[in-house]
């Protein structure tokens, strides 16, 4: 009898390991697999656009700076490449964390590998950094298959560093480092231990390094422990009661044992309530398992959720970038060429009217992604180290040749205090500026707006001042949500809404905070403080 509970408990010890084993693979496989398509989806949404064709040709910094450059930061990659059909580099940008990646080999066989498949996802382990590359080729955007010869080739790259294995920990629910190979000597493994090997391949499927999964199996060692407390009690009363032991082994023992290899094999909640008329140990183990599978069917909802909030975001950028910038570009080029080639007073106004509205629709649309990338939470903040005399002589200077080729009455002034570094990005910082700028030209109709800062504390607070229609108090609250416009007959041009709620939005992941005084027909002043 003690020897069948023996063989019993380690046929169960078995199934309950060789299952949790699987299940861990399975929801590794998930989250790789799902990590990797979401990169491949956003090297795709760049890779078929009639932009990037010519940009192959053209070598454009400018577009490159526009549209590339931003990628590595809104989508957390660390480099980018651009070859030609005849495997000529024509654009390199590496960020400045991993410098080493701008010299990096692209072996040549890669591209034909990459010619054939359209797509190629590849691993290279060069001195103690595990680097992953995706690859793909460039088509026009009315090619989305990739079917016709490609106009080029386009990489990106990206460190496996600490902060994306920790995520891989976070989401598997298991410790994770990543190794080159496998040992030949493995430690031994604890009896409620488990660790699995990911293989991390290259484009010819040959292993470069592997991801470890190192994870405790609370449940069984539970498990174990219960199952020796009643293998000792087997022991001492075998003799005496041998067909209560049996009946007592077969009630309360084997059948929850069962119970919880089927609630394991069909991820039945169901099933594990059957435990709890059982005892404590296997009320918690039935517990333990039921958290288990609910965190299990909590990860894939979340994957699911995931991939569709991908699916959408790439689709409405894909949208807004391919089917309303690209041809926004070509009437606003096409008009300030009527501009520049026509004489006719009249031709000229009309160009003139076509080219402002273009631009403020590229405007709005461009106000439009940058608010999704704020809500996705994919906006990075690129600190740089800037003086604030020469990034306000900038503004001043923009906003003088502005009012010189306009009608607008009103005047910008410039208050500079102390000529002090701030770590900022400075992109974003300019954005904040124009947005408040422009929104208090919007509604001063013949008065000044007014541009300073001064030091408090370890911030930097700045404020833009109007001498405008100012805003009701019951309004105040809300000035600084999505899609909200106030007196907006009042204004000279109409707005999106958006232009607040994305200052808010940038200006909070810088660490600061914006706020607004103001009284009705008596202006407003917008304040916002960053730390220095």
């Amino acid at each position: 009898m003690l020897i069948l509970a023996l063989i019993m408990r380690n046929k169960q010890s078995e199934v309950l390991k060789d299952i949790s084993e699987n299940q861990l693979k399975r929801s590794v496989g998930l989250y790789i697999h799902s990590k990797e398509n979401n990169l491949r989806n956003t090297l795709n949404d760049y890779t078929y656009w009639d932009e990037t064709v010519d940009f192959v040709k053209t070598k454009d910094p400018e577009w490159a700076v526009a549209n590339l450059e931003g990628s590595l930061n809104s989508f957390k990659f660390d480099a980018i490449y651009v070859f030609n059909t005849n495997y000529q580099e024509v654009y390199n940008k590496t960020n400045e964390q991993h410098p080493q990646l701008g010299k990096f080999p692209i072996k040549s066989d890669i591209f034909k590998i990459l010619y054939k498949n359209r797509y190629v996802h590849s691993f290279y382990y060069h001195d103690t950094t595990l680097i992953e590359f995706l690859g793909s080729t460039i088509h026009p955007t009315n090619d989305p298959e990739k079917v016709t010869d490609p106009a080029g080739f386009m990489f990106y790259a990206r460190v496996w560093d600490r902060e994306l294995i920790n995520e891989f920990a976070e989401v598997t629910s298991t410790q994770v480092k990543i190794i080159k190979n496998i040992p030949a000597k493995q430690p031994k493994e604890k009896v409620n231990d488990l660790t699995i090997y990911h293989p991390l391949n290259n484009y010819l499927d040959e292993p470069q390094a592997y991801l470890v999964f190192y994870k405790a199996l609370e449940g069984y060692a539970v498990f174990s422990k219960f199952s020796r407390f009643f293998i000792i009690v087997m022991v001492i009363f075998c003799v005496l009661i041998i067909i209560t032991l049996s009946y007592t082994a077969n009630k309360y023992i084997y059948k929850p044992l069962v119970i919880i290899g089927e609630s394991l094999k069909s991820n039945s909640i169901a099933k594990t309530e059957e435990l709890q008329p059982y005892t404590l140990e296997f009320s918690e183990i039935g517990n333990l398992i039921t958290q288990f599978l609910q965190q299990k069917k909590e990860l894939e909802a979340a994957k699911e959720k995931a991939e569709e909030s991908d699916r959408l975001k790439s689709a409405f950028l894909a949208n807004m970038s391919h089917e309303i910038r690209s041809p926004l570009n070509g009437i606003i080029g096409f008009s300030e060429l009527l501009k520049e080639r026509q004489s006719d007073e009249k031709v000229h106004r009309y160009a003139s009217y076509i080219s402002g509205r273009s631009q403020d629709l590229l405007r709005i649309i461009n106000d439009i992604l940058d608010f999704s990338r704020i809500e996705a939470q994919q906006m990075e903040i690129q600190y740089t180290t800037i003086k604030i005399y020469p990034f306000f002589n900038e503004l001043e200077a923009t906003y003088s040749l502005n009012n010189e080729n306009s009608e607008i009455k009103t005047k910008v002034i410039f208050r500079r205090g102390e000529n002090i570094s701030v770590n900022v990005d400075e992109f974003r910082l300019k954005q904040i500026f124009i947005n408040l700028i422009d929104n208090a030209l919007k509604f001063t109709e013949n008065g000044t707006v007014e541009v300073g800062y001064q030091v408090a504390g370890s911030n930097i607070e700045f404020y833009v001042k109007d001498s405008g229609i100012g805003i009701p108090e019951d309004k105040l609250k809300i000035i600084f949500d999505r899609f909200r416009q106030i007196n907006i007959s009042a204004s000279r041009q109409g707005g999106n809404g958006l232009g607040l709620a994305i200052c808010k939005g940038i200006i909070d992941l810088m660490d600061g905070k914006i706020w607004v005084t103001s009284k009705e027909n008596q202006g407003s002043t917008f304040y916002f403080s960053i730390p220095i």
